[in-house]
């Protein structure tokens, strides 16, 4: 299989190559004290993102308003299109079996995040190695593509540069919506300054508020996001 180029990745592809790996070294990022979220969830908040773009789900808010910290989530009902990623069709047809919505926080922890790696994986942009414990990495092609992938954030996020958030991508913004709603910002802002850091949250907020939430599909995608968020938060409840 050819090396896709970057335009040619769906966006779990470019999200979980920007969002879960190592800028330098490729390695995968794993929940730890620098990132509070999981990586596997935010590709599968993207891969639901495909689906309800594609209108293959409906997603649909609901509140539990009594249970502690008012935990926000929401559901996934089946739509009528055929999803145009092909990784996508098994799941859009088990859900077609299933007389009623699925909670879009289940989905979150089921999704089948493995054969996106196979997909990349077998594009070369993936491999697994480790001396100890066998982890997925980027390859030296996967390092470069995320490198091509994240030109025009790494540009916004430059802090000798103006926030211009108008001047980025649907699909930049919304990378950059899964990185700070996934919580796996933390390599983002390493190394910088207190200040540094806190302004390149600002700039992460507001190619969110600009881009994401007025789009009109800020419906959807906002509730994906904030159910992605509520779910890691969970995790500090248990």
């Amino acid at each position: 299989m050819a090396t896709p180029a970057p335009h040619d990745l769906s966006l779990a592809e470019s999200v979980s190559l920007v969002a879960c790996y190592a800028a330098v070294t490729g390695e995968r990022l794993r929940q730890n004290k620098t990132c509070a979220g999981r990586p596997e969830r935010t590709e599968a908040a993207a891969m639901l993102m495909e689906l309800a773009d594609d209108e293959s789900i409906v997603i649909e808010n609901i509140e539990f308003p009594r249970i502690q910290n008012r935990r926000r989530t929401s559901t996934a009902r089946v739509g009528l299109n055929e999803p145009r990623n092909p990784l996508l069709l098994p799941l859009w047809q088990a859900l077609h079996k299933q007389s009623k919505p699925r909670l879009t926080e289940s989905l979150l922890d089921s999704m089948p995040t493995g054969k996106l790696h196979e997909r990349l994986t077998a594009a070369g942009l993936l491999t697994q190695g480790g001396a100890f414990i066998t982890r997925d990495l980027l390859t030296p092609e996967g390092i470069r593509v995320r490198a091509e992938l994240s030109e025009e954030i790494n540009s916004y996020l430059d802090l000798g540069k103006e926030a211009a958030p108008l001047g980025l991508s649907e699909r930049s913004a919304l990378t950059l919506a899964l990185i700070l709603y996934g919580e796996l910002h933390g390599p983002w802002i390493a190394g910088h300054s207190p200040e540094a850091a806190l302004e390149v949250m600002r700039r992460l907020k507001l190619a969110v508020t600009d881009l994401v939430y007025s789009s009109e599909r800020a419906d959807y995608r906002g509730q994906i996001l904030l159910t992605l968020t509520s779910v890691n938060a969970r995790d500090n409840w248990i």
